[in-house]
């Protein structure tokens, strides 16, 4: 059965209809091919051009049969062949024709969000938050998005005509009231009237045959706020530094004074010792040896009584360095004594109990302290020239509070007795504030 059947109601709406698809398969074709040229995609105009030609013979043949010019030889030939054509063949050449054009439109609709052009590139820039301005030398304006037209209009009230007079204008500081002008560090930084902050970066790059200047405007709202921020903190640093070096000096001076005490009580008791001896001398004699050991320690614990604290004790390790010189005790320091604290006071309180234990039980007058590097950490040893302990160290008093003191302050104090005896401190570098 044929698809148009010549004469009847049926025949004139069907050839209506087909005249009409192929119209506008035509004209979707013509519309395929357009944009495939302007793309210049070659390959799918192989497909696109005979899907035009062909939808083109497709519509004058129906043009002629719907027209009912059918006088010529041609013509009526035309007519025939199409009232023999099948009623499936014209169906299924529409709907072959119709998902065609619908599979290259689609693809040149993929095409164009996905190849790079001058438009795409726009439009990426004017969605970039930083602002960007490309301009030729004499100040014609190449490339420029949205986000450096608008901080143009506010830094200067103006539109963005000439990049380098608005360049110019930008770093001499002729801005609108409500914008300004900070200098960060090496640098300047422009706030808004929104308080938002910028940072300005100009650089020449090439182009072609000649250089262009770039123009970026970055928003660094965010990290000025964070620098003055920590900039406030180092000043509360720098102010509770300086509060922590006047509680400092005067813990020494309290010290000085302390130490001075216990040392005018301890020679004061020596005194009375030395008398006791004199006077068993007096009463029962001795020989000259012991007489002139007798002098002796008189004139030492005289003498010490007879002179004031220093005036101008510098720090506690000074301190007790001048302290067991008095009491005749030198001490020899190797390296260089730590700065920071707490390792400066743990040093300064184990040379007071070094120099205590050296009198006391080692009957010593000399004190070696030897300062080092260890790896990460600071190494201490201190020795003298007394005798060597007899028995078992037990750690009372000053030993066991100035291993207290090492231990809480993240150190490690260890005691040797071969091949001598020695106390040796290990102790972090890291400078450490505290109260």
């Amino acid at each position: 059965m044929s698809f148009l059947r010549n004469g009847s109601y049926y025949d004139t709406v069907i050839g209506t209809a087909l005249g009409v698809i192929s119209v506008l398969l035509f004209f979707g074709a013509v519309v395929v091919v357009a944009f495939l040229v302007r793309q210049k995609r070659q390959r799918e105009l192989y497909l696109a051009v005979p899907m035009l030609v062909s939808t083109y013979i497709c519509e004058q043949c129906f043009d002629l049969y719907l027209s009912g010019a059918a006088y010529s030889e041609t013509a009526v030939k035309i007519r025939e062949m199409l009232l023999s054509v099948p009623t499936v063949v014209p169906l299924l050449y529409c709907i072959a024709m119709a998902v065609l054009e619908a599979m290259l439109l689609y693809n040149i609709h993929r095409h164009k969000y996905e190849r790079i052009t001058g438009m795409s590139i726009k439009e990426a820039m004017d969605g970039f938050p930083d602002g960007v301005l490309c301009y030729a030398p004499k100040g014609r304006v190449m490339l420029v998005n949205q986000a450096m037209k608008e901080f143009c209009r506010q830094m200067t009230g103006d539109e963005l005509v000439n990049g380098d007079m608005f360049t110019q204008q930008m770093l001499s500081g002729q801005i609108q009231p409500g914008c300004r002008i900070v200098t960060v560090g090496d640098e300047n930084v422009f706030v808004l009237p929104d308080e938002t902050v910028w940072k300005i970066n100009l650089q020449d790059i090439p182009f072609e045959d000649s250089e262009v200047r770039m123009l970026t405007a970055s928003e660094i709202t965010e990290e000025y706020r964070k620098t003055e921020e920590l900039r406030a903190m180092q000043k509360g640093l720098a102010a509770l530094g300086e509060r922590l070096a006047k509680v400092n000096r005067e813990i020494v001076d309290l010290t000085a004074e302390r130490e001075m005490l216990n040392a005018k009580i301890r020679i004061h008791d020596e005194m009375g010792k030395n008398l006791l001896i004199v006077k068993h001398f007096i009463l029962n004699g001795g020989t000259e040896s012991e007489k002139a050991a007798m002098i002796g320690s008189l004139y030492q614990n005289v003498s010490f009584l007879m002179k004031d604290l220093p005036a101008a004790a510098r720090d506690e390790c000074e301190l007790m360095i001048d302290t067991a010189s008095r009491l005749g005790v030198t001490v020899f320091v190797t390296g260089t004594i730590p700065s920071c604290e707490p390792q400066r006071h743990i040093l300064a309180t184990a040379i007071h109990e070094c120099f205590t234990n050296t009198l006391r039980h080692a009957h010593g007058n000399e004190l070696y302290v030897n300062i080092g590097d260890d790896e990460d950490r600071l190494r201490v040893v201190l020795t003298n020239n007394g005798k060597k302990p007899a028995g078992e160290i037990e750690e009372r008093g000053g030993l066991a509070l100035l291993r207290d003191l090492t231990e809480r302050e993240g150190g490690r104090m260890t005691i040797l007795k071969n091949p001598s005896y020695a106390v040796v401190l290990e102790l972090s570098k890291e400078e450490y504030y505290g109260i």
